[in-house]
């Protein structure tokens, strides 16, 4: 039997594909989904931008997400090998040229994780809200104190997303 390419598995929800793009949810839903609009004449239907892999929750693989960011103009975000996506590094706040967060389909199940050490963000951010100090969570990680405070940054980011996307 074949084996899947992790970067065509449905892994993304539309709301989780939102928070890591910093896209609003009702944009991305449109891209996925489509949606209708009205016209003098009736209503009309906005067909879907990307095709999503066989599943009828409408979840997103990697390429999915990947497609959506270059519409989103993130193309300098997406790393590729032989012209296949195969990284992206979303945005993080204050560091908007920093590439310390990344999405990889091969690491974490492409959740967001510190690129050069491949540990999740959330497991950092957990740490430290239980009352770890950064310091001690970066030296148990071998990380670097601005790659803890990206993770925190990055993870701040995504509540606030998820917030105000709901």
């Amino acid at each position: 039997m074949a084996k899947l390419d992790p970067r065509l598995a449905p892994a993304y929800t539309v709301a989780e594909t939102a928070r890591y793009l910093r896209i609003p949810l009702s944009t991305v839903r449109s891209w996925v989904v489509g949606r209708d609009y009205p016209r003098q004449s009736g209503t009309a239907r906005f067909r879907p931008v990307v095709v999503t892999p066989k599943d009828s929750s409408h979840r997103l693989s990697f390429r999915n997400l990947v497609e959506l960011a270059a519409l989103r103009g993130m193309t300098n975000r997406i790393k590729s090998d032989g012209g296949l996506p195969v990284r992206f590094f979303p945005p993080v706040p204050n560091r908007p040229e920093g590439q310390s967060v990344m999405l990889d389909p091969t690491v974490s199940f492409g959740r967001p994780v510190l690129a050069r050490l491949g540990v999740t963000t959330s497991v950092i951010v957990d740490r430290i809200k239980a009352g770890e100090q950064p310091a001690v969570v970066a030296k148990d990680y071998g990380a670097t104190q601005d790659e803890i405070m990206d993770a925190l940054a990055y993870e701040i980011a995504e509540v606030g997303q998820r917030h105000f996307s709901t």
